[in-house]
């Protein structure tokens, strides 16, 4: 898998199943979505994103039904994310755990140092701050995905990501 051949052989099987991908009837695909069709935003690319908001969740909406009875092939995706504002996220203790330092820049006569910020460290425009992101786990995992929303004004000056063992 991954090389030449077997990109072509997809593409062979993808372009020869079905009878007719430019008919009205091969794009269409119904969505149900917590007992209620979902409509297309636009009819050309067929685009579906509905957005629901936190009162009107309710155990129904986790049921998705996809059918496609026509000709040629779907492709999608599906993705619930669930966004809550800093003040109301609660630490916990799981076997996922991250942690958030703040450093401040400095230049010395030994060059630059990083200096720990905190509640009365001082701070003026034009200072520089590192972020330091840390992410214990007890276990290994194949994917993880961060995301940290920063404030404004700390625009990244240069962005350093990966892993790094301890």
């Amino acid at each position: 898998m991954g090389n030449s051949r077997t990109t072509a052989e997809i593409i062979y099987i993808l372009m020869n199943s079905g009878k007719s991908w430019t008919t009205p009837e091969a794009d269409k695909v119904n969505v149900i979505w917590g007992g209620q069709e979902v409509a297309p935003q636009t009819k050309t690319t067929g685009y579906l994103k509905q957005t629901v908001y936190s009162d009107k969740v309710n155990k129904k909406l986790s049921e998705v039904t996809i059918t496609k009875s026509g000709p040629g092939i779907a492709q999608g995706g599906l993705f619930w994310q669930y966004y809550e504002s800093l003040e109301n996220v609660k630490s916990t203790e799981t076997y996922l755990s991250m942690t958030r330092e703040y450093y401040k820049k400095i230049k010395t006569t030994n060059g630059e140092e990083l200096v720990k910020i905190t509640e009365n460290s001082l701070l003026t425009v034009g200072d520089q701050i590192t972020v330091r992101m840390i992410l214990n786990t007890d276990r290994p995992m194949q994917y993880v995905h961060l995301k940290d929303m920063r404030a404004a004004g700390l625009e990244p000056v240069d962005v350093l990501s990966g892993y790094h063992a301890v």
